[in-house]
């Protein structure tokens, strides 16, 4: 059965919970000595179970542990306000998950070690470009719809026709080539 201990180490770092085999296991609060601090389980010394963990920059995760490492599911807010919820398969986000930028652009689906991987939703803050379908590597690729929109902008009204009808044929053109 583990004790519970209050221990602060020679590095500086401190930490308070259940204690087995002379590593933390069971639930805990570990406090670095830059200000960081974890509280949740611990497993033979490592950040395992569930928990959260902030660093002094502003970074924020919280959700399932493996071996010291994001695994399953959880939240990670970065110090720009930035914030991705969903699944982690070893540090990355993989599988299921929603990113949320500072500047509002917004990307909803599948993921592969930390990029657009599979089926995905993009929408960029002001709503100019959407793009819903297939990505592989970060990158739009295989079947989807994507739209963009025109945001106001100054034009000569002599060139406007021809560059509005420019502009119409390569919104086809871009959207029929990403449903090939």
């Amino acid at each position: 059965k583990p004790e519970v201990v209050e221990l602060a180490f020679p590095n500086g770092n401190h930490y308070q919970g259940e204690w087995h085999e002379g590593k933390p296991s069971g639930f805990g609060t570990y406090v670095w000595k830059d200000g960081s601090r974890y509280a949740g389980q611990f497993c033979a010394g490592e950040l395992h179970g569930t928990g959260t963990k902030t660093w002094t920059s502003g970074r924020r995760y919280a959700g399932q542990w493996a071996h010291s490492t994001y695994h399953g599911h959880g939240s990670l807010t970065f110090p720009d306000g930035s914030r991705y919820v969903g699944s982690f398969v070893r540090g990355a986000f993989s599988g299921s998950g929603r990113r949320e930028w500072a500047n509002g652009d917004l990307y909803d689906g599948q993921w592969k070690h930390n990029k657009h991987h599979g089926m995905g939703r993009f929408k960029n803050a002001n709503g100019a470009c959407v793009y819903k379908g297939e990505w592989v590597a970060g990158l739009m690729h295989g079947r989807g719809i994507a739209v963009w929109e025109e945001i106001s902008t100054e034009q000569d009204p002599a060139t406007a026709a021809d560059s509005s009808a420019e502009k119409d044929e390569l919104s086809r053109q871009e959207t029929i080539s990403m449903m090939l």
